[in-house]
């Protein structure tokens, strides 16, 4: 009897080293998961809050995809490709811009710097 006992409480205590060797493993997977997710989200920015700001400021003139209208306003798609830099759009945005090559200038908009450099993201993630 006493056997009996004792082989049941060692399959039990086996067990139960066993069960938590395999969750030590899923948690492991879990955590590699969840980092994995992490440094993708990090590597591929969101362009969410700047196309909001683009689609409340900036659409009326330069269109959905930025593609402007041809002798009005300007194209904004393809800065990226142009090496129009990050710190020019966002001058352009807060301070307002006059052009040779269109008739109206750009008016400064009133955004917050938060909403100038998102909506800079998005612009110069228009291809």
């Amino acid at each position: 009897m006493k056997k009996n006992i004792l082989l049941i409480l060692m399959a039990f205590a086996f067990s139960l080293a066993f069960i938590s060797c395999g969750s030590s493993e899923n948690a492991e997977e879990s955590n590699a998961d969840s980092l994995n997710q992490t440094e993708e989200m990090a590597a591929k920015p969101d362009f969410t809050k700047g196309m909001e700001v683009y689609k409340a400021h900036c659409q009326v003139c330069h269109q959905a995809e930025g593609a402007g209208l041809a002798g009005a306003f300007p194209a904004l798609k393809g800065l990226a490709a142009k090496n129009i830099a990050k710190e020019t759009i966002l001058d352009n945005i807060k301070n307002g811009k006059k052009s040779e090559n269109y008739p109206a200038p750009m008016v400064p908009v009133a955004i917050s710097d938060e909403e100038a450099a998102a909506v800079a993201d998005y612009i110069l993630s228009l291809k």
